[in-house]
């Protein structure tokens, strides 16, 4: 009998989704990830145009790519106003060389 995850269980079908997830959840970069059970009521149409957008297979996979894009967007905005205030704090002077600013 194989004792590795990717080919003992994967094969099994009732076990299938969860083996994925374990196997995915050993190659992740940061040793922090923790997967938990969740049961959510959600809205099927809108799960199934995320998941045709995302181009994923399962509901989870789905769940995991809008969560991912949410906290990257997220990461994106911060610095996006972090280095905004860093340009308002430099005391660099805007030219309004169009004339469009004016009062």
């Amino acid at each position: 009998m194989t004792t590795d995850l990717s080919q003992a269980d994967v094969h099994d079908a009732t076990n299938r989704e969860h083996a994925i997830l374990r196997v995915w959840k050993d190659t992740m970069s940061t040793a922090k990830t923790h997967l938990k059970h969740k049961h959510f009521r959600l809205d099927n149409a809108k799960l199934k145009r995320a998941q045709e957008l995302l181009k994923v297979g399962t509901e989870t996979e789905t769940i995991e790519r809008a969560l991912d894009h949410v906290i990257e967007e997220h990461r994106r905005d911060r610095l996006a106003w972090e280095a905004n205030q860093r340009f308002l704090s430099s005391g660099a002077e805007i030219e309004d060389v169009y004339g469009k600013l004016r009062d």
